[in-house]
């Protein structure tokens, strides 16, 4: 089973972006770039972390229910998905593993 990292950087929500509290609430991670083999090695089931790592240290934990292609790319021709995840649980922080600069990092 794989293990999908997400961040949130506050600083970046503060500028517009998804912020924690909203991937928390909806339970769904908004346009995250997946590499090509991220995406395809994604499944239903597999574990899900979201974390805000300086500011107001956060983490949460869920399964992943989907992933849906935004149909955008970003500049390196990395296409964006929204990451659809269930049972999100707030859990004891520590940051995990880093992220890329992306903000994600697939564990197998």
């Amino acid at each position: 089973m794989a293990t999908l990292y997400l961040g949130t950087p506050h600083k970046r929500a503060l500028e517009g972006a998804r912020s924690f509290e909203e991937v928390e609430a909806k339970e769904i991670g908004r346009a995250y770039a997946l590499s090509e083999w991220e995406a395809q090695t994604l499944r239903p089931g597999d574990k899900v972390v979201v974390v805000r790592k300086r500011q107001f240290p956060s983490r949460v934990e869920g399964n992943l229910v989907k992933i849906e292609f935004t149909g955008s790319t970003t500049g390196n021709s990395l296409r964006r998905y929204d990451v659809y995840i269930e049972g999100l649980k707030r859990v004891e922080y520590h940051p995990g593993p880093n992220l890329t600069h992306r903000g994600v990092l697939l564990v197998v």
